[in-house]
């Protein structure tokens, strides 16, 4: 079966700069988990999941599987991938 290949206009708006920062270090790394952007970045937690949420809402990044912590009904950490073909 085909994929569908999704286009993107050629200029997107990132409005904040926490989102240019997030979506640069996908761009570098292309898989990460929530607590690893806030400690790369030195966001707060509440900062890096606004920009995660956003990226998404944009299909610029998108969530691949939510990790139960250890500990039951512990936190869930979530990952995410670059959803992007970035050129050049």
């Amino acid at each position: 079966m085909m994929q569908k290949k999704t286009h993107f206009p050629s200029v997107i708006v990132l409005q904040t700069e926490s989102e240019r920062k997030v979506l640069q270090l996908f761009i570098e790394k292309k898989v990460l988990a929530t607590p690893t952007i806030k400690d790369k970045l030195g966001m707060s937690e509440t900062t890096a999941y606004r920009a995660v949420k956003r990226l998404c809402e944009k299909q610029l990044i998108k969530e691949i599987k939510t990790v139960r912590n250890a500990a039951k009904g512990g936190p869930r950490t979530r990952v995410y991938k670059l959803d992007i073909e970035i050129e050049g």
